[in-house]
């Protein structure tokens, strides 16, 4: 922050690097959170697949894709 404050930044680019930096130092502060997040990653993606492979037919994963991909852009509209 003291680099923006220097360079006379004006609020809201200077409240975006502040909101990062101190996101990044709560992630950082919790060492074994990566760990639990690999875990969750790699359990989620053996069992998406073993659902998607055996389970659940082509139809239903092009619908589980569609809707995903909705949420992900009324969330991408919505949140600027």
């Amino acid at each position: 922050m003291p680099v923006v404050v220097i360079r006379r930044g004006t609020g809201a680019p200077t409240a975006r690097l502040t909101r990062a930096f101190s996101a990044c130092h709560d992630f950082c502060s919790i060492p074994s959170l990566g760990l639990v997040l690999a875990a969750a990653a790699i359990i989620g993606g053996i069992i998406g697949s073993h659902l998607g492979s055996r389970r659940f037919a082509v139809r239903v994963i092009s619908l589980c894709l569609a809707t995903v991909l909705l949420i992900a852009g009324i969330k991408l509209l919505f949140t600027r």
